[in-house]
C-alpha cells in the first residue's frame, strides 16, 4: 500500500509541475562567469522569486560553471558565489537556508566557509511573516548555573557565558565544564538538569500561543498549549521531567544512537561519543517511553527501568537494565525534586516578546510529497525512510529538500534516509548529507560516516559539506569520517579544514587520533592547506600522539618553513617533555633558521618549568649536522575502545 501510495504521488501533475527542471531559467555557465556579483544576485533572487520551491536546485544550477575551477578560486569567483547565495537566501523563506548552505556546500566543498558565511549574513524576506501554523518560538528560562565554565553557544557561533535567569530560545548550544552544571525550564513545563562535562542542544522548541493568566509552574502537571520540541545530547548526561504532553505535542531527546521519544515521564539520558563505538544510556523513574535506534530498534522502557544502547557503526545492541543504570534513575529523580525546588509561579515574566516560528522544512514540498511522509511516519522511521528514498528517486531535483523534511520528521531515521537516498542519487550525496545534518545536527557525524561508507569516493565532500553545515562538529565528522574511509584520511582532514578553517587543529588531531600511523601527513597536508593554522595544527596533533611530536613538528616546518619556530615553540608548549627531539627535528627541517628555532624552543622550556609542567625539562642543545628527521619514528599508541558510562 506505502509503494502504491508513492507511485500515485510521483504521478500528480502538479508535482511533476513543481519540480520541472524546464521552469528554471538561469543565464548559459559563460554568462554566469563573465557576470558581476550585483549582475548574479539580481538574476538569481528573480529565478528564486519566480520558482519559490526550487532555491536549492537553483543555487546548484548557478554554482554548476564554478565545477571545473581547477587551480583555485579568485577572489572575484568567491565574489560570485557569495551573491549567488545570499540572494537565493534573501528571496526564500527562513526554513530554506539551511538546505541552500547545503546544495552550496555540496556543488563547491572547498568554499563550504564562504557559502555559510553568505547565507547567514543575509535574512529571508519572509523571516518576519514566517509562521509554523500559529506556532511561536518556545521560551527556555535559566534557573539555575553552578560551578565553573558553563557556557552558552547561540545559533551563530557567539560564546558566553550561561547566566541564571536569562532566557534562551532553540538553537542553542549549552556546554558545561567538568565542574558545572545548569538548571532550564521550558515554557511547556519541563526541566532539564545538563550534567557536568556536557553538551546539550535545544535543536528545536515552537509552542502555541497560550494565556499564563493563573498559570502555577510549581504544581503544574501538563503542557499549557500544543508544543514541538526536540533537544539533543552530543556528550554527558542530562536529568530531565517533562510535563504531560497535549495530543499533538512532541518531545524527542536525540543522541547519537537513537531518540527517545517522551509523552510526559522523567529520567535521564546518557552520550558517550567515539568513532566506531558510540554508547548511550536511558532510564526512567516514572511514566514510560520509547527508544528508537537508527537501524529501527525499538525498545519501550518504564518506571525504574533502563537501558543501554552502543556498537560500532549502525550494528547497536540494545542491553536493559544494564549496570549503573538504577542509580542513574535515583539520581534523576533526586535532581528533578531539587530543580522544582527552584522555580517560581511565573517564572517567564519579563520573557522576550512572542516572535512567529519558521515554517518547517515539510512546507517546501508539495502537498503529495507531505501526504506521502507523513502517511509513512505512521508506520515508524523506517517507512519514512523508505518513502524519502522512493520520493526523491522521482523527482531528483528536491532531493535534498525531501531528505531534509523527512529527517526533521523522523530524526530516528536521519543516518537510514540520508543514506538511502544518497544511494539513488550518489551525484547529491554531499548536498543530501548536509540538508540532513543540518535539521539533525547531533546525528551529523553518523550521517556523513553511513553516506561516505557507502560512497567513498564522495567521503571528503560529504565531510566537508556536513562540517559546513554543521561546524561545532567539525572534528567529529572528521573522525567519524575517518573510521570507514581511513585510507583518505588526510584528503578528509585537509577538506573539513579548508571549509571549517578555524577548527584545523581539531580537526588534524581527531583524524590523527584514528590513524595516528599517518600523523606527521596529516599534520603537513592541513597546514598545507590552512597556512595560518600550521601551529595549532601540529601542537594539536603531537597532543594526540605525543611520541611522535618530532616528526611532527619537523613536517608541518617543512610544509610551512615561514613558520618553523612558531612551530616548534607551540608543539614543545603542548608536549614539554619532547623539547629536545622537536628542536633537534625542527632544525634539521629547516636548518636556516636553527637559532631562531633553538630560542623559541628555549622560552618555551622555561615557560613550560615556571607552570610546573614537567620537572625534568631542559634547554635543548643544537641539532646535530645532517640530522633526518624522517628517521625520528617512534612506535604510535593502540587506541582505547570507549566504555559506557552511567
Amino acid at each position: 500500500m506505502k509503494r502504491l501510495l508513492v507511485t500515485l504521488v510521483t504521478l500528480l501533475p502538479g508535482a511533476l509541475l513543481a519540480q520541472n527542471p524546464d521552469s528554471i531559467s538561469l543565464p548559459p555557465s559563460s554568462e554566469i562567469r563573465n557576470s558581476t556579483p550585483q549582475q548574479l544576485s539580481d538574476v538569481v533572487s528573480q529565478a528564486v522569486l519566480a520558482n519559490p520551491g526550487q532555491s536549492s536546485r537553483l543555487v546548484r544550477q548557478a554554482l554548476n560553471p564554478f565545477q571545473s575551477e581547477q587551480g583555485g578560486f579568485s577572489e572575484e569567483d568567491k565574489k560570485r558565489v557569495a551573491a549567488i547565495v545570499s540572494s537565493a537566501v534573501a528571496a526564500s523563506p527562513l526554513s530554506s537556508r539551511d538546505s541552500i548552505i547545503a546544495a552550496g556546500a555540496g556543488a563547491l566543498p572547498t568554499l563550504g566557509a564562504t557559502i555559510a558565511l553568505a547565507a547567514k549574513s543575509v535574512t529571508s524576506h519572509a523571516a518576519e511573516s514566517a509562521s509554523n501554523s500559529g506556532m511561536l518560538l518556545g521560551n527556555i528560562r535559566v534557573l539555575e548555573v553552578s560551578g565553573k565554565g558553563v557556557e552558552m553557544i547561540d545559533a551563530g557561533g557567539k560564546v558566553s557565558q550561561l547566566k541564571q535567569g536569562e532566557f534562551l530560545r532553540q538553537g542553542v548550544r549549552i556546554v558545561t565544564g567538568a565542574e558545572g552544571s545548569a538548571v532550564l525550564i521550558f515554557e511547556n513545563g519541563a526541566f532539564v538538569r545538563v550534567e557536568p562535562g556536557s553538551e546539550f542542544c535545544i535543536e528545536k522548541f515552537t509552542q502555541d500561543p497560550f494565556d499564563p493568566e493563573g498559570l502555577d509552574y510549581r504544581t503544574r502537571e501538563s503542557e499549557p498549549s500544543r508544543s514541538l520540541t526536540r533537544s539533543g545530547l552530543l556528550k554527558g548526561k542530562i536529568l530531565f521531567d517533562v510535563a504531560e504532553l497535549k495530543k499533538n505535542s512532541t518531545y524527542e531527546i536525540v543522541t547519537p544512537v537513537g531518540v527517545a521519544g517522551i509523552r510526559g515521564t522523567g529520567g535521564f539520558v546518557t552520550s558517550t561519543p567515539g568513532a566506531g563505538n558510540q554508547q548511550a544510556g536511558f532510564g526512567l523513574y516514572e511514566g514510560s517511553a520509547t527508544y528508537t535506534t537508527p537501524n529501527g530498534q525499538s525498545q519501550t522502557v518504564n518506571q525504574n527501568q533502563s537501558l543501554g544502547v552502543g556498537g560500532p557503526g549502525e550494528n547497536f545492541a540494545v542491553n536493559t537494565n544494564p549496570p549503573g543504570g538504577q542509580a542513574s534513575v535515583q539520581q534523576a529523580q533526586q535532581g528533578m525534586s531539587q530543580a522544582g525546588s527552584l522555580v517560581t509561579t511565573q517564572p517567564f515574566l519579563g520573557a522576550p516578546p512572542p516572535q512567529n516560528a519558521p515554517p518547517d522544512p515539510m512546507s517546501s514540498l508539495t502537498p503529495a510529497q507531505q501526504q506521502a511522509l507523513q502517511q509513512a511516519a505512521v508506520e515508524g522511521p523506517q517507512a519514512v525512510a523508505e518513502a524519502a528514498q522512493q520520493l526523491a528517486a522521482a523527482a531528483p531535483a528536491a532531493a535534498a529538500q525531501i531528505a531534509m523534511a523527512a529527517a526533521d520528521l523522523s530524526p530516528a531515521a536521519a543516518t537510514s534516509i540520508a543514506s538511502g537516498i544518497s544511494s539513488v542519487l550518489p551525484a547529491q550525496a554531499a548536498a543530501i548529507a548536509a540538508a540532513v545534518s543540518a535539521v539533525a545536527p547531533v546525528q551529523a557525524a553518523a550521517v556523513a560516516s553511513v553516506v561516505s561508507l557507502a560512497l567513498p569516493g564522495q567521503a571528503t565532500s560529504v565531510a566537508s559539506a556536513v562540517a559546513t553545515v554543521v561546524p561545532a562538529q567539525a572534528a567529529t565528522v572528521a573522525s567519524f569520517v575517518t573510521t570507514v574511509v581511513p585510507a583518505q584520511a588526510s584528503a578528509i582532514a585537509v577538506s573539513i579544514s579548508t571549509s571549517v578553517p578555524s577548527d584545523a587543529g581539531a580537526v588534524a588531531a581527531s583524524v590523527s587520533a584514528v590513524v595516528p600511523t599517518q600523523a606527521s601527513a596529516i599534520a603537513s597536508s592541513v597546514a598545507t592547506a590552512v597556512p595560518a593554522q600550521a601551529a595549532s595544527v601540529a601542537a594539536a596533533v603531537a597532543t594526540v600522539v605525543p611520541a611522535q611530536a618530532a616528526t611532527v613538528a619537523a613536517a608541518v616546518a617543512t610544509a610551512v618553513p615561514a613558520q618553523a619556530a612558531s612551530v616548534a615553540s607551540a608543539v614543545v608548549t603542548a608536549v614539554p617533555a619532547e623539547a629536545a627531539s622537536v628542536s633537534t627535528a625542527v632544525s634539521a627541517a629547516v636548518p636556516s633558521q636553527a637559532a631562531a628555532i633553538n630560542s623559541a624552543v628555549a622560552v618555551a622550556v622555561a615557560n613550560a618549568n615556571q607552570a610546573g609542567d614537567t620537572a625534568t625539562v631542559t634547554t635543548p642543545a643544537g641539532p646535530p649536522v645532517n640530522q633526518n628527521p624522517a628517521a625520528l619514528t617512534t612506535p604510535t599508541p593502540t587506541p582505547t575502545p570507549v566504555s559506557p558510562s552511567f
